[in-house]
């Protein structure tokens, strides 16, 4: 039997670390653009796992957030400014972890992006060149 598959990440000042198991429900990219202003980049990528198989495992008290919509909250290192997950309080057994605050770089394998939401939103000059599915607003997926 092998042991279940997990991943670690954390901040870029190594403040908060964390831990994810199994699978996430699904990894997708955000073109919003409160999205693409809190992640500095064209879009925010997203992997949501069940509240269970999340562990925080070390810096609670270096964690800070902001309420961007009602019930949601991003958390972010106070000291590096780094955001690293969201919460939902319409979706409490869930956990946005931000995809490449996981440790393996650029590609810590197996989180392939499944969808892309808000692209109405998306930077002007940033062109999508995958064949993922799109979405000009929102869809439920999950």
């Amino acid at each position: 039997m092998s042991a279940e598959r997990g991943f670690a990440g954390g901040c870029l000042c190594g403040a908060v670390r964390y831990r994810v198991t199994g699978v996430p429900f699904e990894t997708y990219h955000c073109h919003c653009g409160m999205c693409r202003r809190m992640q500095g980049a064209a879009f925010g990528t997203y992997s949501i796992w069940p509240t269970e198989r999340f562990t925080l495992d070390r810096g609670a008290d270096a964690l800070d957030s902001h309420e961007c919509s009602p019930g949601s909250k991003r958390h972010f290192c106070r000291t590096c400014g780094c955001n690293v997950l969201a919460w939902n309080d319409s979706d409490p057994g869930k956990v946005w972890v931000v995809t490449p605050t996981l440790d393996g770089g650029a590609d810590p394998g197996g989180l392939d992006a499944a969808y892309h939401i808000f692209v109405g939103h998306k930077a002007a000059w940033y062109e999508i060149a995958d064949e993922l599915p799109q979405w000009y607003e929102w869809e439920e997926t999950t």
